[in-house]
C-alpha cells in the first residue's frame, strides 16, 4: 500500500467510525509517531477487510495535487476553503461543521 492508498483508507476507515472511542485505531492514530507501523498495519488490515481496490478511487485533491503538487496539504488533505476553488459549492460556514471537517470532506470526495 503506497500513502495515496493509505492515506485514502485511513480517512475512509476513519469516516466510518461514527466515534473514535469506537476505532480500533484510538490512541495510536493521535500524533505518537513511535506508533507508525502500528497505525499504518492496523489500517492495511482495514482496507483488506472493508475495502476492494478499485474503490480507492482519485478525490479531488489527488487531482487538484496533480496540477499544484506544492499546495498546502495539512492532516492528510488540502489546506484550502473549498469556496476559494469551487465558488459554487455549498461551503457549511456554519457552527455544525467546522472548517476542517468541511475541507477534510470536500478534497476527500471521490471523483471520476
Amino acid at each position: 500500500m503506497d500513502a495515496v492508498e493509505y492515506l485514502r483508507a485511513f480517512y475512509k476507515m476513519c469516516d466510518s467510525n461514527k466515534y473514535c472511542s469506537s476505532c480500533e485505531a484510538i490512541g495510536v492514530c493521535q500524533n505518537d509517531c513511535q506508533k507508525a507501523e502500528q497505525m499504518v498495519e492496523i489500517v492495511e488490515k482495514w482496507a483488506k477487510e472493508h475495502l476492494k481496490k478499485e474503490h480507492l478511487k482519485k478525490t479531488r485533491m489527488d487531482k487538484f495535487l496533480e496540477v499544484f503538487p506544492n499546495a498546502d496539504v495539512h492532516d492528510g488533505f488540502c489546506d484550502i476553503c473549498p469556496k476559494y476553488v469551487e465558488p459554487s459549492y455549498k461551503v457549511n460556514c456554519n457552527e455544525t461543521q467546522s472548517c476542517t471537517d468541511c475541507a477534510r470532506e470536500y478534497w476527500t470526495e471521490e471523483i471520476e
